[in-house]
C-alpha cells in the first residue's frame, strides 16, 4: 500500500491505495439514500466518521447549504454608494468653481 500525502489550505490529508489500486482519501461519494442531502451544493461522505459532509455552491452557506450569503451583495451596493457620493461632490465642486468665475 502506498501513501501520498497532500497539503491543502494548511490541512494535511493523507491518501492511499486500496487493494485494486484506487486511491481512497477522506471524502468519499454520499450513499444513493442521501444524494439530496445537501440543498444547495454537493454531497461528500466522510468514511472515518460515517458522517455527511457538504460542499456549498458560491453564494450558500451552512451545514446543508440552506442559507443564502447576501454580504457580497451587500458589498456591492456599498460600493456603488460610496461611488456616486463621491462623483456627486466632484460635480458639486465643479458647479461651485463655475459659478464663482462667471460672477466676477
Amino acid at each position: 500500500m502506498s501513501d501520498l500525502t497532500r497539503l491543502y489550505f494548511g490541512i494535511v490529508t493523507v491518501e492511499s491505495k486500496d487493494a485494486d489500486g484506487q486511491w481512497s482519501g477522506h471524502f468519499t461519494k454520499c450513499p444513493e439514500r442521501l444524494k439530496h442531502y445537501c440543498i444547495h451544493g454537493s454531497c461528500r461522505y466522510i468514511k472515518e466518521q460515517s458522517a455527511t459532509s457538504c460542499r456549498c455552491d458560491v453564494g450558500f452557506m451552512g451545514t446543508r447549504c440552506e442559507h443564502l450569503v447576501l454580504d457580497w451583495q451587500i458589498e456591492k451596493q456599498e460600493r456603488i454608494i460610496i461611488i456616486c457620493a463621491v462623483a456627486g461632490l466632484v460635480l458639486l465642486i465643479l458647479l461651485l468653481i463655475c459659478i464663482c468665475l462667471c460672477s466676477q
